[in-house]
Parts: structure tokens; C-alpha cells; sequence
């Protein structure tokens, strides 16, 4: 009789320890869920951003590419300009 009691015990203790750690193991799922979720967020903050940089890098490069040679001072009152323009829309 007391053995039967005992492996009814441990048999308890094995339930309540798995099910302590399935519990547990679906709170980290749903953590890195989260954590996903903010990742892809971040992600297409920061494509946004380096679509922006590039359309700038661009716009710059055309804009020297078409001054005369000589013109160092033009070339750099432009790039403060779209500089200025880049920072007052974001």
C-alpha cells in the first residue's frame, strides 16, 4: 500500500513538473513573438530611412555631377541645402 502511494506521489510531481515547464516554454514563445513582431517593425523603420539616405546620396551626386568644375563652394551650399531639407522633413 505505501508503495503504491509513494509512485502515485512522484507521479504527481512529474505532471506538476512537466506542466510548469510546457507553461513555461509557452511564455518564452509568446516573448519571442513579441520580440519578432518589434524586429520586423524596426526593420521597415530603418528601409524606410535607407530608402530616404539613398534618394539624397543620389539627388547629391547629380547635382555635383552638373556643376562646373571649380565650383566647390556651389557644390557645398547644395549639399547643406538638401541636408537642411532632409532634417526639417524628418
Amino acid at each position: 500500500m505505501f508503495k503504491f502511494n509513494k509512485k502515485k506521489v512522484e507521479q504527481e510531481s512529474l505532471l506538476k513538473a512537466r506542466t510548469r515547464a510546457l507553461r513555461n516554454a509557452e511564455d518564452e514563445i509568446e516573448n519571442l513573438r513579441h520580440l519578432r513582431l518589434q524586429d520586423e517593425h524596426n526593420s521597415t523603420i530603418i528601409i524606410k530611412e535607407n530608402s530616404k539616405m539613398h534618394e539624397l546620396l543620389r539627388d547629391i551626386a547629380d547635382r555635383t555631377v552638373t556643376c562646373p568644375l571649380g565650383s566647390e563652394k556651389i557644390v557645398l551650399n547644395k549639399i547643406k541645402e538638401l541636408a537642411r531639407d532632409y532634417q526639417s522633413k524628418n
